[in-house]
Parts: structure tokens; C-alpha cells; sequence
């Protein structure tokens, strides 16, 4: 059962994966779809042309498509994809904001990705679910906290301050100092973001929908990315 900070942590990630899916696809679609497929046809006119004037035709031609492509002319999306990317630098500078929660000593250990930390660390089952953890010096996330305070990393610690090619062992990281932090993101701060993103998500969804038939067929593979599983049509309903 997840606490409530770890419920926080968790939303505050899923977040995040709904707004890399967005940029992805736009980034895949505008320099894939877009301006790699008309470079490709403005390289081969290039190549086998003869004349200056079929160079700049070409040329012209080249602009002029990803210019309607790109939506830049399309006023409605343009402006709604500026504010989604707004929201989102806004919401990653936030994230990559952190305060300490809990520092000490690790105190006994079975592996390199298992341990128990310091008294002064939640004695709380989840409590730090999916925060992340400095230990002698390494960042790493924990994916497992129990009552007993024992935590379990995403990936095994490499060295914990030993140095040269020796694997480490358990031993190793006892006494290792370990800082734990937690996002400065507040809940509500979190609910905000996510409303106005989706809200702003579902806004473009719908625009380019709506010019999907004006214009060119390309647009159709941008919107089965950003829609592949249904959820923002069916939101419409």
C-alpha cells in the first residue's frame, strides 16, 4: 500500500510520461514526417536539376511545405503547442527541485541493492517509494521501502567509494552516508499542472483532428501516435 507521499511521487512521474509522449511525438513527427521527407525530395531535385531556377523552384517549394506542415500556420495549434510547452519546461524546472528528507549512515546490508538505513529515516511501509537516493556519492532511486527501514534500489550500487575494478560487495556500503530527497512539487501544485496540460493536450488533439482534412495525409500519423491508445477520443465523449 502506497503512501501518500509515495501516491505523490507516482503521479508526479506518470506526469511526466504523458508529457514525453507528447513532445516525442511532435519532435518525431516535425523532423521525421515532415522535414526529413521533403529534404529527401529537395536533395533528388537538386541532384537532377540542371538550372539555377529549378534549384530555388525546389527550393521554394521545400519551404513552402514544411512551412504548412509544421503547423506554423495553423494559428490555433501553433498557439496551443507553444502554451503545452510552456506548462512543460515550467513543470521540469519544478522537478528538477529537490529538498532532503532524511541523510545518515546505511547500517547493515545483503547486497549491493538491498539495505537499512539510519533510525532517523520513516519507519513506514512505501514511505519512500520512488524517491530518489545519493549513496556515497552514487544517485540511484529506491523501488522498495519497508517498516523495518530496509530499501531496495532500482540498480545495484557500482562501487560505493571503492575504487579500482573489485565488484563490491554488501559489506562495502556499511557506514556509506546516504541522502534521500523528495520533489518540491506540491500536490496541488501537481493536480494544477496535470489539469492544465491535459486540458491544453486535448484542446490540440481535437484542433488537429479537425484539420486533418485540410490538410496533408502526414497529419494522420501524428495523431494515431498521440491517440494510439483511444484515451483522448473517447475523452471527447
Amino acid at each position: 500500500k502506497l503512501t501518500q507521499s509515495s501516491r505523490h511521487m507516482t503521479g508526479m512521474w506518470a506526469l511526466r510520461s504523458e508529457m514525453a509522449l507528447l513532445v516525442n511525438n511532435l519532435l518525431y513527427y516535425l523532423q521525421c514526417d515532415v522535414i526529413d521527407a521533403h529534404f529527401e525530395t529537395l536533395r533528388t531535385q537538386v541532384k537532377d536539376s540542371q538550372s539555377f531556377e529549378t534549384v530555388r523552384s525546389a527550393h521554394g517549394r521545400f519551404l513552402e511545405s514544411i512551412t504548412n506542415e509544421s503547423l506554423m500556420r495553423n494559428k490555433l495549434a501553433f498557439s496551443t503547442i507553444t502554451a503545452i510547452l510552456r506548462i512543460i519546461l515550467k513543470f521540469a524546472r519544478r522537478m528538477a527541485q529537490w529538498r532532503q528528507v532524511d541523510r545518515g549512515q546505511v547500517e547493515a546490508a545483503t547486497s549491493m541493492k538491498r539495505f537499512r538505513v539510519s533510525d532517523s529515516a520513516a519507519a513506514v511501509q512505501g514511505a519512500y517509494l520512488g524517491f530518489p537516493i545519493t549513496v556515497g556519492g552514487e544517485v540511484n532511486v529506491i523501488t522498495g521501502y519497508t517498516a523495518a527501514r530496509e530499501v531496495t534500489l532500482y540498480r545495484a550500487l557500482k562501487s560505493a567509494g571503492i575504487s579500482g575494478d573489485v565488484a563490491g560487495c554488501a559489506e562495502d556500503i556499511v557506514g556509506e552516508r546516504y541522502v534521500i530527497q523528495a520533489p518540491t512539487v506540491t500536490p496541488e501544485e501537481l493536480t494544477d499542472v496535470r489539469r492544465r496540460f491535459q486540458r491544453n493536450a486535448q484542446l490540440l488533439f481535437t484542433v488537429l483532428k479537425a484539420s486533418q482534412t485540410h490538410t496533408t495525409p502526414v497529419l494522420a500519423q501524428l495523431l494515431l501516435r498521440m491517440d494510439f491508445n483511444r484515451f483522448l477520443e473517447q475523452s471527447q465523449r
